[in-house]
């Protein structure tokens, strides 16, 4: 009876730390979505077309000033074939562009109100990007565009990674407590 009282709690309490961690790690990306978001609103607010062409606000975020930062956004057109051709990219940019899923323009389409977001591979090596993508259009130009934010994950998952050891361990005292309680 103690050997199975044992084996459930340990079960118990693995199954909770993983859901808690689980759970963390959705509410951390909708946080980190929702901040990207605004990026894309503030970019399409202040975008505007001039002798055809779209011009990107001059207020952004500092870091999408600095090359490479792990802050980056573009404005892209969306191509008949599938994929973008970006636009007006930002200075963070550099001299690369964003990865985006080929399908992005037909998924974004399907569902102009909402935005996308997935992950990408970043411009630097080894940089994982958290990417929101969004369909909308601008007075004076025909053709629809996609405002894309994107922004180095890193922290995010070092977060989530912090938390789940924390959890882990806060949980393994109270499995021995457990234990030395049965």
């Amino acid at each position: 009876l103690a050997l199975l009282a044992v084996g459930w709690s340990f079960a118990a309490l693995v199954i909770a730390a993983v859901v808690l961690a689980l759970l963390f790690q959705q509410a951390a990306l909708r946080r980190f979505d929702a901040g990207l978001s605004d990026l894309i609103d503030n970019l399409i607010s202040g975008s505007t077309i001039e002798g055809g062409e779209v011009v990107a606000p001059a207020l952004t975020d500092q870091r999408a000033l600095r090359a490479y930062s792990g802050r980056y956004w573009d404005i892209a057109e969306p191509l008949p074939n599938g994929g973008v051709r970006s636009l007006v990219p930002s200075r963070s940019l550099w001299d690369s562009s964003l990865q985006v899923p080929a399908d992005l323009p037909e998924r974004l389409r399907a569902n102009p109100r909402k935005p996308i977001a997935f992950n990408a591979p970043g411009v630097q090596p080894g940089e994982r990007l958290r990417v929101v993508a969004r369909w909308t259009s601008l007075p004076g130009r025909d053709a629809p565009l996609v405002f894309i934010a994107a922004e180095d994950r890193s922290p995010i998952d070092r977060d989530v990674r912090n938390f789940f050891t924390t959890t882990a361990v806060a949980f393994a005292i109270l499995g021995v407590g457990l234990i030395v309680a049965v």
